[in-house]
């Protein structure tokens, strides 16, 4: 169904508001289910078809609706994000998941652990022995204050529990200090984050720790990497530029980013876009571009002649250009001394680029600082690959999946991109 909408976020909560931001609080909710680490709500402006001789019912999946129950549910001590449709449209869907403390009936003590209360007792009457052998037994036995965890913890190793800093000697002579858990699971030193994939330039730069001398948390890593690429105008760039330029390689997408956009224009947007493919390429017909302007009732031209004044002096348009006139783009774009206030040039890199291409569509494309990451279903950005792109002073502004149109592009904000983050480090975190 064309009109309906797939929004991502890192929760329910946020998701609804894209929903609500992009479609308005009445309308309808098709499906919320968990993609990863995101949640994703399906969306639509047109109330869903029901079965024949079904009762209407008022629309309770509309956003406005789901809404103020994520607010009441924040009130209650345990916030519950159920992102499964049936139980957050029900009546159950919002119950804390804190287990009742069970109560103590009249009919039944307390519960005591016996060896404790033995051990107090033996305690007290060897008090009274005057013998020296009893004593002696005395002394290797566990006061009854300890819990019965702690006594048989005391049995066993016949010793007591070092504190933290505290030092303990073997018969060898070795010493072993007994360093806090955040020291040895949750600080990363420069060897490291080298481990990671950072170079040791970003290292010292960012963090300012050296290969002998300093470490950071895991947190502060992703707080770092988070600022560094997230770009927090990436949700205006429609509100500001009119003029829209896709650049990108062969097969990374930009038809298919070009369509998604055509799609928020027609859904959310008065002001209709022009649509204009560069390409030498003659296939009118075959074209997939040139159907999603007729799909979308959009005005369409393709040139098979790269001409500067077309793409740059447009009242407002969406640009596709071909690999075939990148250099051409390029050099026109460097006679007009990149004063294009108005223009956007956004770069389509596949998930599953390689390193080496990256580099070298990296070179030719300097000046493109904007990046969207597309077909993210079927490949993984790496480490190395932030690294170059940070190099190069880019920014991911937006993140794709599949083929399909029927999926907005994501432009990111701070908590998708630390979600994307996470993805990316995975198991080194």
């Amino acid at each position: 169904m064309v009109n309906q909408l797939v929004f991502r976020a890192a929760d329910t909560a946020t998701a609804l508001e894209k929903v609500q931001d992009n479609l308005g609080e009445n309308a309808y909710i098709i499906e919320i289910k968990n993609v990863g680490n995101f949640v994703e709500i399906t969306a639509s402006l047109q109330e869903p078809v029901t079965d024949r001789g079904a009762a209407k019912t008022a629309p309770k999946n509309s956003v406005l609706v789901l809404s103020k129950r994520l607010q009441e549910n924040a009130a209650l001590p345990t916030r519950v994000d159920d992102t499964k449709l049936g139980h957050l449209m029900g009546l159950e869907e919002f119950k804390s998941n804190t287990a009742p403390m069970p109560q103590t009936s009249v009919e039944h003590e307390p519960l005591q652990d016996k060896g404790v209360d033995k051990s107090v007792e033996e305690g007290s009457l060897l008090e009274k022995a005057p013998d020296n052998k009893t004593s002696d037994q005395k002394q290797n036995e566990p006061s009854g204050d300890f819990p019965a965890s702690e006594i048989l913890v005391h049995n066993t190793m016949h010793q007591p529990t070092l504190k933290t800093g505290e030092e303990q000697f073997d018969s060898d002579g070795h010493s072993t200090v007994v360093k806090p858990a955040e020291t040895l699971s949750d600080r990363l030193s420069f060897g490291d984050l080298l481990n990671i994939g950072l170079s040791g330039q970003f290292i010292k730069k960012e963090f300012s720790i050296s290969e002998f001398s300093g470490s950071i948390t895991k947190d502060h890593l992703l707080k770092t990497l988070v600022r560094l690429f997230w770009d927090p105008s990436s949700r205006r760039i429609l509100d500001v530029y009119y003029n829209i330029v896709l650049l990108g390689t062969p097969g990374s997408g930009k038809s298919t980013i070009c369509a998604k956009l055509m799609q928020h224009y027609c859904l959310f947007r008065e002001e209709k876009p022009r649509i204009l493919e560069v390409s030498p390429d003659k296939f009118f017909e075959l074209d997939r571009l040139s159907y999603c302007a007729r799909l979308f009732n959009l005005p369409f031209e393709k040139q098979q002649k790269f001409n500067s004044e077309a793409v740059f002096h447009a009242e407002k348009q969406l640009t596709e250009i071909s690999w075939d006139y990148y250099f051409d783009f390029f050099e026109a774009l460097a006679q007009k001394g990149k004063h294009l206030p108005h223009a956007k040039l956004l770069l389509v890199l596949p998930a599953s680029i390689n390193t080496g291409s990256l580099a070298e569509v990296l070179r030719v494309s300097r000046g493109v600082n904007s990046v969207i990451l597309n077909k993210c279903d079927y490949g993984r950005i790496t480490i190395k690959h932030l690294m170059m792109l940070y190099q190069n002073n880019c920014k991911i502004v937006g993140l794709s999946g599949d083929t399909e149109i029927n999926e907005p592009i994501e432009f990111v904000d701070e908590s998708i991109m630390r979600g994307f983050i996470e993805y990316v480090l995975g198991e080194a975190l």
